[in-house]
């Protein structure tokens, strides 16, 4: 999934934040700065956004169309997850959506069109961290569109600028309360 115009809408609000120098898109280790936003265009995630304060995925889920299945299990052999099922005789692909990690690939592949690419999004993680204490970052539970990507990101920026203190980290001042208040406004938001 492309992720330029989000990159570059990123660049442009970190910039007015004056944070612009923390956006990763390479993945290269930071140690020095405080607050680092990774950006993955699939769930390869070679920026490690997993590990970063702020962890941005593209993602396109498969979604089953009307469209009959050819039976073909091109979409089950593509899937490295082994998130599809296609029984001869017996319907449409089944997903098993606790294992597939919106990449794309098995819709990309369907001759027959009946898998089809659901509404894209963004996966978004914060709170991540190497170091001393890692920790994974919690992904908040549904995809997000671009804008509500770059909303989600100004409130973050905002929240560190306030609260920052001698170059303390993002996930030094973030907490559990902060980003349920951020979830929760999204999902009022929508």
């Amino acid at each position: 999934m492309s992720t330029d115009s989000l990159g570059e809408r990123l660049e442009s609000l970190l910039s007015e934040a004056h944070l612009a120098e923390h956006l990763d898109p390479s993945g290269a280790a930071a140690p020095h700065r405080p607050l680092i936003v990774a950006l993955a265009g699939c769930p390869n995630a070679c920026t490690r956004p997993q590990v970063r304060d702020i962890g941005i995925i593209g993602a396109s889920p498969p979604v089953v169309s009307p469209e009959p299945c050819s039976e073909c299990w091109a979409c089950a052999e593509v899937c490295r997850e082994e998130a599809i099922t296609v029984d001869p005789g017996d319907g449409p692909p089944r997903i098993d959506t606790s294992r597939c990690v919106r990449c794309g690939d098995c819709h990309e592949v369907c001759p027959s069109g009946a898998l089809t690419a659901g509404a894209s999004g963004f996966r978004v993680m914060i709170g991540g961290r190497l170091g001393r204490h890692p920790r994974l970052a919690t992904e908040i539970p549904f995809l997000l569109t671009e804008d509500e990507v770059i909303e989600l990101i100004g409130a973050c920026a905002q929240l560190y600028v306030d609260r920052r203190e001698g170059g303390r980290r993002f996930t030094d001042v973030f907490g559990e309360a902060d980003l349920v208040r951020l979830i929760t406004a999204l999902v009022k938001a929508r």
